[in-house]
């Protein structure tokens, strides 16, 4: 929990040092979406990542007739990457609803299944019905796996709070991202499969924590060799 709160406080100073900063950036590409934000200087990538926490159990072990199970592969973790993007990007822009029709490999398939029915729902509940389509069509500022930028980045670690949509705030995400920053948004999960939703018990919390901690020194090659060096 220190740690969560550490990262928070640190998120928070930060962006009033934000909103000083130069806004003649990549104005052309600021999305309707974006409102009165500026982009600063850099592309933005977006990637999603998919990886278990061996260190910890997230499948059911033992039923209620006390048959037991192995969980051979541990707790799934989505990792919802936005970072400074290379000059020779992907040519392929998300929209709106991408964010929340997101797909993953089989082996994540139940995770997935979860984090994309709290996307779907987030969106639904942000406009009225018949509006529903335009904002899924609306084009925003991320290219989707795009080549990392060469260099070394301070990294924002994001949740938005219990059993919240894993792209809550996407528009934060990729307006850091514009600045300088990569930020790394961690799936929110319950104990078990059989409870996959949170509650607000100390387990939980450190739950959150531990996913977090698990996603901070994480970095992922891409095609040119430009590693997302999480320090």
């Amino acid at each position: 929990m220190l740690f969560a709160l550490t990262v928070l406080a640190w998120s928070i100073r930060a962006y009033p040092q934000l909103l000083t900063e130069t806004t003649s950036g990549n104005l052309e590409s600021v999305p309707p979406l974006w409102g009165s934000l500026h982009a600063g200087d850099h592309a933005v990538g977006f990637r999603v990542i998919f990886r278990y926490d061996g260190s910890r159990t997230w499948k059911t072990t033992r039923s209620y007739d006390g048959t037991f199970s192995s969980d051979l592969k541990g707790r799934p973790i989505q990792i919802n990457l936005w970072y400074p993007a290379g000059a020779d990007h992907s040519p392929t822009k998300m929209h709106f609803g991408d964010y929340a029709d997101q797909t993953a490999p089989d082996d994540f398939a139940e995770l997935n299944a979860i984090m994309r029915k709290r996307s779907r729902d987030d969106v639904i509940s942000s406009v009225p019905r018949d509006d529903l389509a335009e904002l899924r069509s609306a084009e925003m500022t991320a290219f989707r796996d795009a080549p990392a930028e060469k260099g070394t980045f301070p990294v924002v670690l994001y949740f938005g709070g219990l059993n919240a949509a894993i792209d809550s705030n996407a528009i934060l995400g990729e307006y850091l991202a514009s600045h300088g920053y990569v930020v790394a948004c961690i799936s929110l999960l319950g104990p078990s499969d059989e409870q996959s939703f949170q509650s607000r018990t100390a387990n939980d919390l450190e739950s959150s924590v531990r996913d977090m901690e698990f996603a901070c020194p994480f970095y992922e090659p891409n095609q040119t060799s430009t590693k997302l060096d999480f320090r």
